[in-house]
């Protein structure tokens, strides 16, 4: 019986999430449904990833099919001495879904997203047998799936069209409604979702630093912006200190231009074409030595080849 149908979207947790683990588990196993529900909650307090899903947090259409968490809850419980506790903290470090944020479970459930189900046509379901089916559409209604920000695509707009995600963080276009011919294409060709195309679109890119504009390119009134501030860190000790333009899992860029500021000042380059993702400033006193209490701000662009991003918004550190 689908519980979710049954029992308020918020008011069900103590009942409804014991439910959608306790039959994650091996089909004819007699369970306490409360103390499993009190060790997910136990394991995931405050997350709403339930509250969004239901049954289907670890379900796939029916109590007997699962999706990728649920099965592997099931396979650890059942291998561990039907351990709940041990198989949630276990289960719970992998990334189930195998979304493209790279997201462990725990990190999934911290984001009140679906540590079993990703964007698209790309989720695993299991039957009792633990039998796999791939090329899986997500259910419908269950909140957001990936820790990711979502931009929608229709026949008239990006929605939302300007977007700043965090540097690294990872934008996902989706097709939704209307049969128009669509794609994403970044105005200086670093990133292109392929050609417009009137079926799905589920594509990604993780973003380094830059200001990004795109637009459909059937469609020249269809528009979007990402801007991504670089990052500073108070490391090392002392008033040298750290800037993150790119993370390792960054694909909007491969080269970058860093510039900074002292102050209202002018900018000046500190990089003009660097692969480096990051670096000390004021490591050895270059490109000038710090100091304590003045405001330095800094921008970057983001290259392929010859083409670069616009600058970034500005990011400003006082050591």
């Amino acid at each position: 019986m689908r519980m979710r149908n049954r029992i308020p979207r918020r008011g069900r947790f103590a009942l409804g999430v014991i439910v959608a683990i306790g039959l994650a588990l091996a089909p004819g196993v007699v369970l306490a449904y409360s103390s499993y529900g009190g060790d997910w909650e136990a394991a995931h307090a405050g997350s709403t990833s339930y509250a969004n899903a239901g049954c289907e947090l670890c379900h796939a259409g029916s109590n007997d099919t699962w999706n990728t968490y649920g099965n592997a809850l099931r396979e650890e419980y059942n291998s561990n001495g039907q351990d709940m506790p041990a198989a949630i903290a276990t289960v719970d470090g992998q990334n189930s879904d195998a979304d493209v944020t790279g997201s462990s479970n725990t990190a999934e459930a911290t984001a009140d997203t679906q540590p079993g189900w990703t964007y698209g046509p790309n989720n695993t379901t299991f039957d009792s047998a633990g039998s796999p089916s791939t090329g899986q559409l997500p259910p419908s209604g269950i909140g957001l799936l990936d820790p990711v920000t979502l931009v929608t695509i229709t026949d008239d707009a990006f929605t939302p069209a300007a977007i700043a995600p965090k540097l690294g963080g990872v934008v996902q276009w989706i097709r939704g409604s209307g049969n128009h011919s669509h794609n994403v294409a970044e105005a200086s060709a670093i990133f292109r979702s392929g050609a417009p195309t009137t079926g799905a679109i589920f594509y990604n890119r993780t973003f380094s630093a830059g200001t990004f504009s795109y637009a459909c390119e059937t469609h020249a009134t269809m528009k979007g912006t990402v801007k991504v501030k670089p990052k500073t860190s108070a490391k090392p000790a002392g008033t040298p200190f750290t800037v993150t333009w790119a993370t390792a899992a960054t694909n909007t860029g491969a080269r970058f231009k860093v510039q900074y500021k002292v102050g209202t000042g002018a900018w000046t380059t500190w990089f003009a074409n660097t692969t480096a993702k990051k670096a000390v400033f004021g490591a050895s006193g270059a490109p000038i030595t710090p100091v304590a209490g003045t405001k330095y701000s800094f921008r970057v662009q983001s290259g392929t080849g010859t083409l670069w991003s616009g600058y970034s918004p500005a990011k400003a550190f006082t050591p």
